[in-house]
């Protein structure tokens, strides 16, 4: 029996889809085990992001863990286990790097490096979970915070999840930065360190700019 870690979509808050597609190939495999050499699963594809951008157009390292556990078939009455790990890191450029180069534009940009990254995760925002009625995965997070009225009663009225051309009655800004009152909840991202300050005040920008779906809001380029 082949396992990969953090294959499986069940609240595991470290799930990533990539490994569940290995899995899925490794489970297809034609009469596992084999003693042939060559014997392959499909080629699967593993997407590792630096950290970045930030302010000034700075980036990190990024870094993804493969890890592999093999149980053989009992053997003279021993189960025998063997334990693989792959580490798998991406270095930005030696000069920095360049917003532009990696989104096609703000919202684009919040997409990526913000709600894929830390909210569409399992037992969030993704589409098993969709904490608060709210799904922040490609292709859905769009129609499910613009215009859109908060599901929590303690919040104004007047708000919106993302009220176009007003953060001060956005939701998801307030979330995101922290400023919330009594029975509004916890900072967003739940899990992990808070947003970089720099997110954040781009998040407000796109907001304040009318929250579009396409293009460059000044100030959210770099």
């Amino acid at each position: 029996m082949v396992t990969v870690a953090h294959a499986a979509d069940n609240g595991d808050r470290k799930f990533d889809p990539e490994f569940q597609a290995l899995q899925t190939r490794i489970d297809g495999t034609v009469d596992p085990p084999s003693t042939d050499p060559d014997r392959c699963t499909i080629p699967t594809n593993f997407h590792v992001q630096v950290q970045g951008p930030f302010a000034n157009n700075t980036c990190a390292s990024g870094r993804k863990t493969l890890k592999v556990v093999t149980v053989s078939l009992p053997s003279g009455g021993k189960v025998r286990r063997d334990s693989d790990k792959i580490n798998l890191t991406c270095d930005p450029a030696p000069q920095g790097c360049d917003p532009q180069a990696f989104y096609d534009g703000t919202f684009d940009r919040i997409q990526k490096q913000i709600f894929n990254q830390r909210c569409a995760t399992s037992g969030c925002h993704d589409s098993q979970s969709h904490q608060s009625n709210m799904i922040l995965e490609t292709g859905s997070a769009y129609g499910n915070i613009v215009g859109v009225t908060p599901t929590n009663p303690n919040v104004p009225v007047d708000w919106k999840r993302v009220l176009p051309g007003d953060s001060t009655r956005s939701f998801l800004f307030h979330k995101v930065n922290g400023d919330l009152t009594a029975g509004q909840g916890s900072q967003m991202p739940l899990v992990g360190p808070p947003l970089d300050a720099h997110l954040i005040d781009i998040i407000r920008l796109w907001i304040d700019a009318g929250a579009p779906d396409m293009g460059w809001v000044p100030g959210t380029e770099n």
